[in-house]
Parts: structure tokens; C-alpha cells; sequence
């Protein structure tokens, strides 16, 4: 090996001082909405934001929805909670399940998830004694219809009736 190639003294070694981590700042409210219309799209959604809740009388909005259709309803409804005001967002939420059953998202600080699961599992106990409800009712019609001879099915998932209506029962129309 030529000398020329051969460094007379090993090369220095230096210390360089330490950075201190940058602590990143929480997301605020627009960004995360932002970032869940940008989400949306990539997943082949149509995605908007501050989407009108229709309520008489209220101007209640959905923070994100994203929808399958441009004029569909929306299929995911988002709600961006940073105040902690989880109560306020888990409503509009439930008004966007039962107007469009549509799968509800709360995007919350970390602490917050533990109120967040105890709410909805509140609401999905109310929900289910409602689907009771709907179920004693729709075997009322069920038995109304067997009475009237008409043959109908009993669907495990929904509040409806489908029957098969005899012909003398439409003679009139």
C-alpha cells in the first residue's frame, strides 16, 4: 500500500452533543379532520367535511363522513373530540346510526378512550333492548299476517316485514 494512502495518525474521534428528543405537538381539531378526509380518499371514499346532521331546528355537524356514493349517506361518520366533550359527540354519532346506519368513529386523546368505551357500551346496551322492542313488534305484524293467511319471513336483522299478500287482498286497488 502506498504511504501516501496510509494517514499518519488516526483520524479524531468527536463527540457530538446530544439533541435532545423533540417532543412532537398534538394534532389540533382541522389537522385531524384533514388527515381523515385524506385517509377517506385513499380508501375510495368520498369524503367530506363538516357534514350537516338533519335535525329541525339544530345546526349539528359530523366532523368527517365518508361516503361510497358522492350523494349516498354516509357510510363512517367521524367525530374529532379534543375538549373532552365525549357525551356531545357519542349523540351525533348515535343520530348518524340511526338516520343512516352509518359505523361511528370517535377520534379522542388516549385518555380519553377508557370514558369513550364506557359510553358506548351504555349505548349499545340501549340499543340492543331497542332492538327488542322492534322484535316484539315485528312478531305482532308476523302473527297478524300468518291470521290473515298471507305467508311472511321472519328476518333475524331488521325491524320489516316481508309478505306475500294474497291476490283478494289486493282486488281492491
Amino acid at each position: 500500500v502506498p504511504a501516501a494512502m496510509i494517514p499518519a495518525e488516526p483520524p479524531a474521534v468527536r463527540e457530538t452533543p446530544a439533541i435532545p428528543p423533540q417532543r412532537v405537538p398534538a394534532p389540533d381539531h382541522r389537522t385531524l379532520q384533514e388527515s381523515l378526509v385524506h385517509i377517506g380518499r385513499l380508501q375510495n371514499y368520498f369524503a367530506e367535511v363538516e357534514f350537516p346532521l338533519p335535525l329541525e331546528g339544530e345546526q349539528r355537524r359530523l366532523d368527517v363522513v365518508w361516503k361510497r356514493e358522492l350523494a349516498g349517506s354516509p357510510t363512517l361518520a367521524f367525530e374529532v373530540e379534543l375538549s373532552g366533550a365525549i357525551e356531545r359527540a357519542v349523540v351525533k354519532l348515535k343520530i348518524a346510526f340511526n338516520r343512516w346506519n352509518s359505523q361511528a368513529r370517535v377520534i379522542a386523546p388516549a385518555e380519553q378512550h377508557h370514558r369513550v368505551q364506557s359510553l358506548l357500551a351504555a349505548e349499545e346496551s340501549r340499543f340492543r333492548e331497542q332492538c327488542r322492542i322492534y322484535e316484539a313488534r315485528r312478531d305482532v305484524v308476523l302473527q297478524g299476517c300468518e291470521k290473515l293467511g298471507w305467508r311472511a319471513e321472519k328476518v333475524r336483522a331488521s325491524m320489516f316485514v316481508w309478505a306475500r299478500v294474497k291476490d283478494e287482498h289486493l282486488a281492491g286497488q
